[in-house]
């Protein structure tokens, strides 16, 4: 007795359609699926691009040994070094450095910088022209930096402040990133803020 297959069941290689058989794709589904295929890297890339343009690490993320470490990726600060801030001052009055809500002219106290004898009370377009290492150019250049993106990606105002007022301009530094971390360096703290400029 024969036992006819049922071809509902799959076998072991599927029949080949012939192509007068084969359903037809429609002009509009076919148009549908190119656009999704070309809007795909477009999608992909609005997804990877990140929300804040810097991501820096705040001085809690370097106290583990009590001094800065090497091991961690360089600051990704889109303005950064001191010269590049200077070149973002308008040409024209009120000379101001883009959105920061601060002028050329302004004082460097004029940011709740302590002054000294090693750092005096010069304008900010002064210091910024002191060049990418000096200690005061990296605090107005860093300060410039918080004015926009200081908070989530970059460490605050306040923190560059008090960096300055208690760990560079004072003749011993009392900088603590946080209470149960050592002090840190005079040298530690220009280092971070050389870091915080994309320069280390």
């Amino acid at each position: 007795m024969n036992v006819s297959e049922d071809p509902s069941k799959p076998t072991g290689s599927a029949p080949e359609v012939a192509a007068g058989q084969r359903p037809a794709v429609s002009g509009s589904r076919r148009r549908l699926l190119r656009g999704g295929l070309a809007a795909a890297p477009a999608l992909l890339a609005l997804k990877s691009t990140p929300v804040m343009a810097c991501n820096c690490k705040a001085p809690s993320g370097f106290s583990a040994s009590g001094n800065l470490s090497h091991n961690v990726a360089r600051c990704d600060a889109p303005s950064g070094t001191p010269s590049n801030w200077q070149g973002k001052c308008g040409n024209s009055n009120p000379w101001a450095y883009g959105t920061t809500g601060c002028k050329r002219d302004d004082k460097f106290t004029s940011c709740s910088f302590s002054k000294s004898a090693s750092y005096p009370d010069d304008t900010l377009g002064t210091c910024l022209g002191k060049g990418n290492t000096n200690h005061q150019a990296l605090a107005v250049a860093c300060y410039l930096q918080a004015c926009i993106y200081g908070g989530a990606g970059f460490p605050t105002k306040s923190m560059i402040q008090t960096l300055w007022n208690a760990g560079i301009c004072p003749t011993t530094s009392t900088f603590r990133p946080n209470a149960s971390s050592p002090v840190w360096s005079k040298t530690q703290c220009v280092n971070y803020l050389l870091y915080l400029s994309g320069q280390a």
